[in-house]
């Protein structure tokens, strides 16, 4: 079976292939969870919903949320590589 709001292929009588999909399937209709820290920079925040700056200097948790967004969000290209890649990041 394939699901139709996020495609993800699996099949239903298998409990292990469910959580998976459900798993899947709330990242990609629902977006990242993100639990707000300290050290985020907000630019925007409305309600559950924050803009915030990730950079070079980011501490871990940070760049490895924004990797995850990425990959949700590269869902949507043609492309056939990683958006952002939290673990060198750019760093010599």
């Amino acid at each position: 079976m394939t699901c139709p709001k996020c495609g993800m292929a699996y099949d239903p009588d298998f409990p292990d292939d469910v959580k998976a999909h459900r798993k899947y399937h709330d990242r990609i209709v629902n977006g990242v969870y993100a639990r707000k820290i300290k050290s985020d920079e907000i630019l925007l925040e409305k309600g559950d919903y924050r803009i915030t700056i990730v950079n070079y200097f980011s501490p871990f948790a940070q760049r490895s949320r924004a990797e995850k967004t990425g990959l949700v969000a590269h869902k949507d290209t043609p492309f056939d590589f990683a958006p952002y890649n939290s673990k060198n990041a750019g760093r010599p």
